[in-house]
């Protein structure tokens, strides 16, 4: 069985547009990933650094309480 041209082209067609949409939902998902992971730990950072300021002051003042 012989496949003619347009068959091969289309075929080779099929493949490169299903590596171009795999590779554009890849980087989707990383970017995503990436703003999901970002955010994460942007949030914590402000409640740490308020019980650091507290026990800073309390050790300042011999109140170790916290």
């Amino acid at each position: 069985m012989e496949t003619t041209w347009y068959g091969k082209i289309a075929k080779s067609l099929v493949i490169f547009g299903s590596g171009i949409a795999l590779t554009a939902c890849a980087v989707a998902a990383f970017r995503y990933w990436k703003r999901k992971d970002t955010k994460s730990i942007d949030e914590g950072f402000e409640d740490v650094s308020k019980v650091s300021a507290m026990k800073q002051v309390f050790s300042y003042l011999n109140l170790d309480t916290c």
